[in-house]
């Protein structure tokens, strides 16, 4: 049995149409949220403009990611940042990078996973794919 001391008034009855439509609009901005998120990404990766690349990661420690190259695990947004200058440094010249089938399942509150197939390319003696072709995964 619940009480209240003191209250006046029960409190007002929950209406589940309401509560499914709130969830529904709030789903729907992170949605957008994290492919605006994305698209600032892939602008940041075509510009090879680091700064920005980690701008969209937490800026200390806690950040860990594992990404497709060797050693596949990064600790802390220094270490990631180093893994993208000796990246870029890699291939001189202008990147190119494409996205197709982003999926962003929202999962309510603070999590969500985008999961895309992504394509890089890089100028050698012309336009050519460079092989890092692959499913892309995001935790944000």
């Amino acid at each position: 049995m619940l009480g209240c001391a003191g209250c006046s008034q029960a409190p007002p009855p929950v209406d589940p149409k309401a509560a499914e439509a709130k969830a529904a609009e709030s789903n729907a901005k992170d949605t957008a949220d994290i492919k605006a998120l994305e698209d600032r990404f892939m602008t940041a990766f075509k510009a090879k403009d680091i700064d920005a690349i980690m701008a969209v990661y937490v800026p200390d420690q806690s950040l860990f990611v594992f990404d497709s190259t060797p050693p596949r695990q990064y600790v802390g947004a220094a270490a990631y940042r180093k893994d993208w200058e000796e990246f870029f440094a890699m291939f001189p010249g202008p990147m190119q990078v494409d996205m197709s089938d982003l999926d962003v399942p929202v999962g309510g509150g603070d999590v969500a996973f985008g999961a895309q197939h992504s394509a890089r390319h890089r100028h050698v003696e012309e336009w050519q794919e460079d092989g890092a072709y692959g499913p892309g995964y995001r935790w944000v």
